[in-house]
């Protein structure tokens, strides 16, 4: 394949990179570019680097380079060879095998998730049978993705891999690359727990929150718990706070970071996506406890060496308070009391919750807290 042949791949292969990845971590580079426009990195004699991979070839990459002093006059040469590229484009001979697709729709289509969730994504997807891998994504059979999730014998992770599997294949669908879609009609065949599904979904009643409330007062970790149950932040959030983001003069709380798991330990990163980059409201019972608090520096709650707070110890003693009070709660339905309150005791229109909650689209955020759209139903039974 010459170099011109190169110059004239898809539509896709410009707008989606190949890799070969095979290593359950995340990118440890911060994308500066949106899909398909490209990357700049700073090289080392302090010039500018643009690489935009234009296509593959037998699975391997072909990508070009610009080289400039500047970070703008990089991105303007980048511009341009993607312009180029797209101004000679005709269909490729290659179709990408399911793997090959299936590593681009992670890194392209989900480049937001945190390194948790892409691990889990890498996990479904290396249980997907060898021999359905290499195949051409349009020889891939609804038959066969459907033993592959049968082989799943719990309902949660089954699901989580057949709605990776359907996104990724539509995605494809969208591009082009195939003309139906092998997953949309996936089953899954293992049994939901009523019982689990249903706890997942509790929030605190008034009484409980009330005793709840009563039993931290003298607790060291009081303010995570108070900005979990009074802002919705997931543990992970509360526990990296910084005071930093916490504006009382504008009463907002900027959650821009989360505590990650790291060996045995945890280490402040990203959130959990790019949508739980969020502002969240104090509300005037929290503002009083934050207000009260005397050295506003570092970390809202940090251990007794001024570090993070390793979760787990946290999650413990939640689990120690519940014990006492004889309620039968886990540490995020704190997080699902206040979405409870927002949407039921208050009305609040649950598109403003989702943004409060860092959710990526409100039907999210009602299907999780289906107690609230329960709650909220039955109080407006009461106006007829």
């Amino acid at each position: 394949m010459t170099m011109d042949d190169n110059e004239k791949l898809d539509n896709f292969i410009e707008r989606h990179r190949m890799y070969d990845d095979n290593e359950p971590e995340a990118p440890k580079r911060k994308r500066s570019r949106a899909n398909g426009e490209g990357s700049i990195r700073k090289r080392s004699n302090g010039t500018y680097e643009g690489r935009v991979t234009i296509g593959w070839n037998d699975g391997k990459q072909v990508v070009k380079s610009v080289y400039a002093k500047t970070r703008k006059e990089c991105n303007d040469k980048m511009q341009q060879l993607i312009k180029d590229v797209q101004e000679h484009v005709t269909l490729p001979n290659n179709i990408p095998t399911l793997k090959e697709w299936l590593m681009v729709w992670l890194n392209e289509y989900r480049s937001n998730v945190s390194s948790g969730t892409r691990r889990r994504y890498l996990l479904y997807f290396e249980k997907v049978p060898e021999e359905t891998l290499k195949k051409r994504i349009t020889e891939v059979k609804p038959l066969e993705l459907q033993q592959y999730i049968n082989s799943f014998n719990n309902y949660g992770p089954a699901n989580r891999a057949m709605g990776a599997l359907n996104a990724a294949m539509q995605d494809a669908l969208g591009n082009g690359l195939i003309d139906k879609n092998p997953a949309i009609s996936l089953r899954n065949n293992n049994e939901r727990s009523a019982k689990r599904y249903e706890d997942n979904k509790k929030s605190f009643t008034h009484a409980e929150e009330q005793a709840f409330n009563e039993a931290i007062k003298d607790n060291p970790y009081k303010l995570i718990y108070q900005v979990s149950l009074l802002a919705g932040l997931r543990r992970g959030e509360a526990t990296a706070l910084k005071w930093e983001n916490i504006d009382l003069s504008n009463r907002v709380i900027r959650v821009k970071e989360a505590a990650k798991r790291e060996g045995t330990g945890y280490t402040v990163g990203s959130t959990k996506t790019t949508n739980s980059v969020r502002t969240v409201p104090i509300a005037p019972t929290l503002f009083d406890i934050l207000n009260s608090v005397g050295n506003k520096s570092g970390l809202l709650c940090p251990n007794s060496h001024s570090a993070m707070l390793n979760a787990d110890i946290l999650t413990m003693d939640f689990a120690a308070i519940m014990k006492q009070l004889g309620q039968q709660h886990t540490f995020h339905h704190l997080r699902h009391t206040f979405a409870t309150r927002c949407i039921v005791d208050k009305g609040i229109n649950p598109k403003v919750v989702q943004a409060w909650l860092g959710h990526a689209t409100v039907d999210m955020t009602m299907n999780t807290y289906t107690h609230a759209t329960e709650d909220l139903v039955d109080k407006e039974i009461q106006k007829l």
